[in-house]
């Protein structure tokens, strides 16, 4: 079936006479499962790019800070400029997310994403002068916050509630890759057109394959088309037609939401969505994931080990992009919930362990050499922890518990939050280094790390297995019906 048979179906108005009350779920035939499988990998490419340029920076700057700089020899001052860019694309980034989820849809939101990122690149790889590069990283880095969110919202609207988390898992895990991906590129290659070169084919290979996906059913609905929406249900699952015309007059049913912000926090189900996305996204940069990722081998620098800071980070990535692996595969067997738990008990721990690190290495409070394993594992498990579950899960319940017409919104709350609190902890790094003890830096964020897994104990759901309408009931605290889906 191809989104170009929607001859076979007539006026689907005419055609949807039952009101849609016969609509009982089919699973995915094997076509529509592989053609899911297939939107999964389109995603992960411009996840991926997204990866590669949070990943760009430690080993450009290598490069940028001697006389083979292709913009000149770079200054900490100009360093220090280029290295703030991304907090002020990430604020540009959820602008052009809100608005281009709300108005053109998630597919067309992720395209442009796709393309402000390939602009982006071209004016890296061809910068020859410091304005130029920071035009380019400035428009990459646009999508460090929208990518993510995109991909997840989209393929939430696609994929079997069976297979959600799991699809939507590994089309994240890619930042890792890209992430990892860039760090070890730049162990091996020196050659700085080279190295950004190979970094914008993941989003050229994105723009080519998007262009054989439509756009998802949910959206299509909520602007009116519905013979295109019955087309694209049926695209994404392989089923009949008959199916596709119930699942569209299904979805009709439903009361559309107005996206003004304060009607959208009436809604009790869109709150508690709120309070829990900004925790998932807000909370994790209090713990240190901004301070850490920000600074990996400054990190190993002070801790004076016997490896190279570099080699150092290029160790630490390998730790996330296995422990982002099991993430993926565990997210649709242990449940959403205990794996935010657990990743926050990791955080906590290996927060700690580096806090010991550097009493030790004071020498103020304990008089005694550290032994160089513990920041390694400190910093290890902290990484670990992070990547399978608050990284893995964050985007998945952010596109389970959010309605498909208020996501765009509900994102906008919860970013705003994510990007105080990852300007705020990277200043306060900056501060508490210059005037107080080091170690005060990872204390502080293991005190939070702590309080997360209490908050997130009372806080979060279980989603696994559930479809986004027993989801949103759970949210407003009412029975869930299963028997409603079917009417």
């Amino acid at each position: 079936m191809t989104m170009t048979e929607s001859g076979r179906t007539g006026s689907l108005e005419r055609t949807l006479s039952d009101g849609g009350a016969s609509f009982v779920h089919e699973e995915s035939t094997t076509q529509g499962r592989w053609k899911q499988y297939y939107t999964c990998f389109v995603f992960a490419m411009l996840c991926m790019s997204s990866g590669l340029n949070q990943g760009w920076s430690s080993p450009m700057i290598q490069i940028l800070e001697t006389d083979e700089s292709p913009v000149g020899k770079l200054d900490n001052t100009q360093i220090g400029t280029l290295q703030s860019i991304p907090q002020f694309a990430g604020i540009a980034g959820v602008t052009l997310v809100v608005i281009t989820l709300i108005r053109f849809g998630t597919k067309t939101s992720g395209r442009l994403q796709g393309i402000f990122s390939f602009i982006g690149w071209l004016l890296v790889i061809f910068a020859n002068n410091l304005p130029m590069l920071l035009f380019g990283r400035f428009f990459t880095s646009m999508t460090n916050i929208g990518v993510d969110v995109v991909a997840s919202f989209y393929l939430s609207e696609i994929a079997d509630d069976c297979r959600r988390g799991a699809i939507i898992a590994f089309a994240l895990f890619a930042i890792t890759v890209g992430s990892l991906s860039a760090t070890a590129l730049g162990v091996v290659c020196y050659n700085y057109k080279l190295y950004n070169s190979l970094c914008i084919v993941p989003c050229m290979i994105f723009l080519l394959l998007c262009h054989w996906i439509p756009e998802s059913p949910s959206h299509l609905i909520r602007t009116g088309k519905t013979e295109e929406a019955c087309q694209s249900y049926i695209w994404f699952h392989g089923v009949s037609i008959d199916s596709g015309q119930r699942y569209v007059r299904r979805m009709q049913a439903f009361k559309r939401t107005k996206f003004r912000p304060n009607v959208v926090l009436e809604e009790k189900s869109n709150r508690r969505a709120v309070l829990i996305m900004g925790f998932m996204i807000a909370f994790p940069n209090l713990c240190g994931t901004s301070v850490i990722n920000s600074y990996t081998s400054k990190i190993f620098e002070i801790a004076k080990v016997e490896m190279k800071p570099n080699q150092s980070a290029l160790l630490l990535a390998c730790i996330a992009f296995l422990s982002g692996l099991a993430g993926a595969l565990l997210i649709e067997r242990a449940g959403r919930r205990i794996l935010v738990i657990s990743s926050f008990i990791a955080m906590a721990l290996g927060l700690y362990a580096v806090t010991a690190y550097f009493i030790m290495e004071d020498g103020e409070l304990i008089h005694k050499n550290p032994p160089q394993w513990l920041i390694f594992a400190g910093m290890g498990c902290f990484s670990c922890g992070y990547t399978i579950g608050v990284n893995a899960v964050a985007q998945t319940m952010g596109a389970e518990l959010v309605p498909a017409g208020v996501k765009g919104v509900v994102w906008m709350f919860a970013g705003i939050g994510g990007l105080i609190t990852s300007v705020v902890t990277v200043q306060l790094y900056t501060l508490i280094t210059n005037h107080m003890p080091y170690y005060v830096n990872f204390l502080q964020e293991a005190v939070f790390a702590t309080a997360a897994v209490v908050i997130a104990w009372f806080l979060i759901p279980e989603t696994k297995g559930k479809s986004l309408a027993h989801i949103t009931a759970e949210l407003k605290g009412e029975r869930y019906d299963p028997e409603s889906e079917e009417h």
